[in-house]
């Protein structure tokens, strides 16, 4: 196999995992915070009606929920929902950015556009 040279030198797997982590950790906390912003906005402009019964658990709630059944066979406990779902957040942005890191290094192709497509 083939790996293209880019001139800058030798690839660096480790550099590139480790700058995905730490670009991902940012983007997961930036990404917190954008939604937190937007949805207060929101509310402000346009107050939600008020429904009856519960809300239904975020995304990252139903994704630890499916894990820790695959694992325990039990759901999240309802007192750690939110810390499990800020864990599978914040796990899944360093995870998947440690991923295009690393491929970065072997494959440039995927940094087409400086990592624009990856970010969308």
């Amino acid at each position: 196999m083939q790996f293209y040279d880019r001139g800058e030198g030798e690839m660096d797997l480790v550099k590139g995992v480790v700058a995905g982590i730490a670009g991902g950790l940012l983007a997961s906390f930036l990404m917190e915070q954008f939604q937190a912003a937007w949805g207060a906005t929101a509310e402000a402009i346009r107050p939600a009606p008020k429904k009856a019964g519960r809300r239904a658990d975020p995304t990252t709630v139903k994704a630890a929920n499916l894990i820790a059944a695959k694992i325990s066979g039990h759901k999240v406990p309802a007192d750690y929902k939110p810390a499990a779902g800020a864990v599978v957040h914040y796990g899944m942005g360093p995870a998947s950015a440690a991923v295009y890191g690393a491929l970065s290094e072997v494959t440039p192709f995927v940094t087409v556009g400086d990592g624009a497509g990856f970010g969308a």
